[in-house]
């Protein structure tokens, strides 16, 4: 399972109405590649890749080019041109959203030094949330004092007491609405 970075909440991500469909991941020379699509409020904004092989995470904002504009052929028809100024409204109200949500987080303290949080660090941490979801169906994940911790069960009320009874201040992450959601 993968880390997630304290730098970027995932039940913060998940309640400003960001989610993931289509995960697909490969290995890479690099550690590993993924592509997805972003999901903002339910519907799909932009196509998420990384190859894995050192380079940044590439957002392909849906219907829009690189500095924002209506992205629709020269050759196109009226209704195509509808259809993609829709999809340009969406992927530009959920782009503004991850923008404000990338601006709220503080920088990351790592080494002495501080990192700012980009949308490709936010873009990565989907993946882990996607991770730990599929996780999550057959395995109980909790934290206790930044540690994370897994017991190979399906999570349920009797694995919750052993888990509360053991460390009554552990968190776990099945119970955590940021997980509940099928990705």
């Amino acid at each position: 399972m993968s880390q997630t970075s304290p730098a970027v909440p995932h039940a913060a991500l998940v309640a400003a109405g960001f989610d993931i469909k289509g995960l697909k991941t490969w290995r890479s020379r690099d550690g590993g590649g993924y592509q997805y699509t972003l999901t903002h409020n339910g519907k799909a904004v932009a196509t998420i890749t990384n190859d894995g092989n050192g380079g940044p995470t590439d957002i392909e904002w849906s219907s829009l080019t690189w500095d924002g504009n209506l992205a629709v052929g020269a050759d196109a028809t009226p209704a195509q041109v509808k259809k993609a100024t829709a999809q340009a409204a969406l992927s530009k109200a959920a782009k503004d959203a991850l923008d404000a949500f990338v601006a709220s987080l503080p920088p990351h303290q790592w080494c002495g030094k501080n990192l700012k949080v980009d949308a490709g660090w936010v873009a990565s941490e989907m993946v882990n949330i996607a991770e730990t979801r599929k996780s999550l169906r057959s395995k109980t994940i909790f934290r206790v004092d930044g540690t994370e911790y897994q017991i190979k069960a399906v999570y349920d009320a009797k694995v919750a007491a052993y888990i509360k009874g053991k460390y009554p201040t552990a968190t776990i992450l099945n119970e955590d609405p940021a997980y509940a959601v099928a990705a």
